[in-house]
């Protein structure tokens, strides 16, 4: 017998939080490389490289760049 499947989040609670939801500036600048990325997983090409080809760039952009995590050698607060 299948299982019912439900959302993880209620669409109505969600809708609430996500219209008043505004991105922060900096992520316009980040824009390009979002693009990029997607460009790259949307052709396949993401899958013709192996871990180790992206995995540091995909944790730099992401982590990083975009939400802001600093790495021991930054020097920053963490």
């Amino acid at each position: 017998m299948p299982i019912e499947r439900k959302p993880l989040f209620r669409p109505d609670v969600m809708h609430q939080h996500l219209v008043a939801f505004q991105l922060p500036q900096r992520i316009d600048a980040f824009r390009p490389k979002l693009a990029h990325w997607a460009e790259l997983i949307a052709t396949g090409r993401a899958d013709k490289l192996n871990e180790k080809e992206l995995l540091p760039d995909f944790l730099t952009d992401f982590f990083v760049d975009l939400l802001g995590y600093t790495r021991p050698a930054d020097g920053g607060q963490r």
